[in-house]
Parts: structure tokens; sequence; C-alpha cells
């Protein structure tokens, strides 16, 4: 029989919060899980995961769970445009280092006082992140 894969997004989100601080590139009371509020410190980098594992699966020819699709949505929010794109840059390198690639979705907006910077990742998730190296 085979076993049913655990949630993967608390460990995907640990490694990704670890890989930012232990690099400097920000503190970890600047970085949010899920649909909380952006911080009034500038930078920020928002953590949304957008899959609802119950429900997409990949089955074998058995109906056994073999692996889930994972889907990440990071935010990255700078006072600066070359400060939003170096936060991006970082972000992009942890969720590749983890097995991600990028989904396509790539937005940026700006106003006077904030750039912010979307992209989504997706990795297909069969019980084991790679190690981050």
């Amino acid at each position: 029989m085979a076993e049913i894969l655990k949630n993967p997004v608390p460990e995907i989100y640990g490694r990704f919060k670890n890989k930012l601080v232990s690099s400097n590139v920000i503190t970890d009371k600047r970085i949010s899980f899920g649909n909380s509020d952006v911080g009034a410190t500038l930078p920020w980098v928002a953590f949304k995961p957008m899959t609802n594992y119950s429900y997409i699966q990949c089955l074998d020819l058995a109906n056994n769970e073999g692996a889930t699709l994972v889907n990440i949505q990071i935010e990255c929010y700078a006072t600066k445009e070359s400060g939003a794109m170096e936060l991006e840059d970082e972000c992009k390198q942890a969720m590749f280092e983890m097995g991600f690639y990028s989904s396509g979705f790539n937005q940026r907006f700006k106003n006077n006082k904030v750039h912010r910077y979307i992209s989504r990742y997706a990795m297909l998730y069969t019980g084991e992140l790679p190690d981050l190296s």
C-alpha cells in the first residue's frame, strides 16, 4: 500500500525562511505566511501557498497517491525597485534549490512608494524535498 503524502508546505516555508534569514537577505520578522497583511516596514516577503492538497493529486494505476502538485506565490515588497529585484532574485534562488520551477507568472507593480514583485513557483512533490545546497 502506498504511503499517504504529508502536506509539504510547512517544511517548504521553513526552508525558504531559513535560507533568506541565514543569507542576511531579510529578517525573520519581515516574512509572512499565507494571506496575512504585509508589514508596515519594508522590505517584506509574503509566502502564499496556492494549492488545495486534498483535491490536486497524481495517482498511479492502482489509484494510490504518488505525488502532489505544489504551487507557491512569493510577493516581494520594497521601497526601491532595485531592492525589490534583489529580494526577488534571492527568493527565486531559494525556491529553485528546493526543486521548484517558475510557473511563468511574474508581475511587477510600482507606485511612488512601494515596488511589488509577484512570482509563482510549482513542483511535483513525491514525499521528500531535495537538500538545500
